[in-house]
């Protein structure tokens, strides 16, 4: 377990975080203009490890966070700093202090432009790139159909299939998250073959301000494009999709409904002899998880 504490210049210190710092934590997101819920910080503090800083008066005003998926791999994010404390160092301190965490372990992580030297300095490399796309309302002007699938329900006697599948497909155990992510998720949709076996499933989670849709696992982008249709004609309002830019025919099908690309951040890794081929993960399950 990581120890509490780490000294650092200005009198400020490392402190892993905890369920009674998640307002704090949703007020630093706010004023970055960020999208994080208090279920969503519940979520990361049940899943991973996030660490911060506080101010003189106590308050939380930094954050990074890593999700260990067992010895295959982690994932980096929630790098969130107060603009008023920019400049000191603080996130590259958390971000080596989350690579400690996991000594030894290859990290992943989504970089933002203005985080992305930091991440070079550190050694992290870019091995692709993402699409970020959103829509205000989901359009239906093109549609897909997929006489090979058919799509039902997401329930418990799905689950252990699903996570054998999610296991495949991200190319490590996340299964704690996901059967979390499951019970957050306000649309649950799994795709079955002609034999009624689990051929993929999709997500959408709801956010104080839009649905997120994702993960989305899929054997073929046509059969991805029919799990998003689901998903997204079913919401009435804003919605975001994460997709590996090896993709593309899924972001062109969503184009078409009504989504922009708004973001194309970079894909890095840290020591990662080669970054898995995943291409049955067509979306995110968000940025930070990976």
């Amino acid at each position: 377990m990581p120890s509490n504490h780490i000294h650092l210049n200005h009198s400020l210190v490392i402190e892993q975080l905890t369920s009674h710092d998640i307002q704090d934590i949703v007020n630093l997101s706010t004023l970055l203009g960020w999208d994080y819920s208090a279920e969503e910080i519940h979520l990361i503090l049940e899943t991973g490890f996030l660490f911060g800083h506080r101010n003189h008066r106590g308050k939380v005003i930094s954050t990074a966070a890593i999700f260990p998926y067992k010895k295959n791999f982690a994932s980096l994010g929630v790098v969130m700093v107060d603009p008023d404390f920019r400049r000191r160092g603080l996130a590259t301190q958390l971000v080596q202090k989350c690579m400690e965490t996991v000594s030894g372990i290859p990290i992943m992580l989504i970089a933002t432009e203005e985080g992305k030297p930091l991440y070079e300095k550190l050694g992290f490399k870019t091995a692709g790139t993402l699409y970020k796309l959103i829509a205000q309302k989901y359009k239906g002007t093109q549609t897909v159909h997929v006489d090979d699938y058919t799509i039902h329900s997401l329930t418990d006697a799905h689950m252990k299939a699903i996570l054998k599948l999610d296991q495949q497909a991200f190319g490590a155990d996340r299964g704690t998250f996901l059967k979390k992510r499951i019970k957050q998720a306000t649309l649950r949709a799994v795709l079955l073959n002609q034999s009624k076996e689990v051929a993929g499933y999709a997500l959408g989670v709801q956010t104080p301000e839009l649905l997120i849709i994702g993960p989305v696992i899929a054997p073929n982008s046509l059969a991805a494009s029919l799990l998003v249709q689901h998903i997204a004609s079913r919401h009435p309002g804003p919605m975001r999709i994460d997709i590996p830019s090896e993709h593309p025919s899924l972001s062109d099908f969503l184009i078409s409904n009504g989504f922009e690309i708004v973001r194309q951040p970079p894909v890095m890794t840290y020591h990662f002899d080669h970054f898995p081929n995943r291409p049955h993960l067509f979306a995110l399950a968000a940025q930070a998880y990976g």
